[in-house]
């Protein structure tokens, strides 16, 4: 993805922070940085999450420490259909959390 404004720039800077959080197991933290990201980097959103979708497979595949964790990402923040949330949408989805299955 080429991103030429600096608005983009720190849209994706944002948005791989939280993965990274999300990783790390900072749940809370990452939920509200992902709204924030989604909702500043709007006008890609579709291609942002494509892109992520696919980064987060990949990093399953490749490093299986962290293939549940990819996993969650994906499915709870990256297949859903409505694009505009808010922080309380992810707490709910936060909140249902379980640990999720191995890439198989």
């Amino acid at each position: 993805m080429r991103l030429a404004l600096l608005d983009e720039k720190q849209c994706d800077a944002a948005l791989e922070l939280a993965v990274t959080m999300f990783l790390q197991g900072d749940d809370s933290r990452a939920a509200g940085q992902i709204a924030s990201a989604f909702e500043a980097c709007s006008s890609r959103d579709e291609e942002v999450r494509s892109i992520l979708r696919w980064e987060l497979r990949r990093l399953g595949n490749q490093t299986p420490a962290l293939a549940p964790r990819s996993k969650a990402i994906v499915e709870r923040f990256l297949t859903v259909s409505s694009h505009k949330f808010r922080q309380t949408d992810f707490a709910v989805h936060i909140s249902s959390m379980c640990p999720a299955p191995a890439f198989g």
